[in-house]
């Protein structure tokens, strides 16, 4: 299994997202850390939490977020699509809280992931499995006026509903941040924790104050584990 993380400017969160992969996913792994941050100083210190990883660096040539972040994950599909049978997409803020499995998720299926749906139904790029030895095209280009992924919708149309595994969603409340709109977090199939704009593009003053909340959720969860 190849666990492409595509990270932004948050060197804290992979250093966490690691701890979390290397202690709950139960395939035998290579994790590529495609870096598409902005910042030198988060630049050099996610290179550093990256040295015992695959450390690749992006530049996208626009400053649209999802532009850029579609650019990466095409990068990265791009580059490794061969090296692997299976192919892991996770954002620097989605963590494993539980044990898992990519080859069991998939099994005999084609991909397993988030639905988002506008006027067309697409997987969201932030934690995304699939079946590369199929050798089939993944686009997660911002396309159509969807968001990073939007591409992805040529894959669920080009195939049944069977040929897919399906995650579901549950929004928890944090309980120890009260500040701001983002007082939530999500669960995904009792596997990942994902810390919902956690890159701060809301750009909110008590940004890190709300990570340290959901740190110690995680590390609470990662115990209960």
């Amino acid at each position: 299994v190849g666990i492409i993380i595509i990270t932004y400017n948050q060197p804290d969160l992979l250093h966490r997202q690691l701890d979390c992969l290397h202690r709950f996913c139960k395939d035998e792994y290579k994790v590529i850390v495609v870096d598409n941050s902005t910042d030198v100083e988060a630049r050099t210190a996610i290179k550093y939490h990256a040295r015992k990883e695959t450390y690749i660096r992006s530049k996208a040539s626009g400053t649209n977020g999802s532009e850029s972040h579609a650019f990466a994950a095409n990068l990265s599909f791009a580059k490794y699509k061969d090296d692997f049978d299976y192919l892991f997409w996770l954002d620097h803020d989605c963590f494993p809280v539980a044990p898992f499995s990519v080859a069991e998720i998939l099994k005999d299926k084609l991909a397993a992931g988030l639905l988002q749906a506008k006027h067309k139904t697409y997987f969201w790029p932030g934690c995304f499995m699939v079946d590369a030895s199929k050798k089939m095209e993944i686009d997660f280009s911002v396309s159509l006026g969807l968001d990073t992924g939007g591409g992805t919708y040529k894959l669920l149309e080009g195939n049944s509903e069977e040929s897919f595994v399906f995650f579901s969603e549950v929004y928890e409340q944090n309980p120890y941040f009260h500040k701001s709109q983002y007082n939530f977090y999500s669960v995904i199939d009792d596997k990942f924790m994902h810390f919902i704009a956690a890159s701060n593009w809301s750009n909110a003053n008590d940004h890190q104050e709300r990570l340290n909340s959901l740190y110690n959720i995680l590390q609470n969860k990662c115990v209960a584990a």
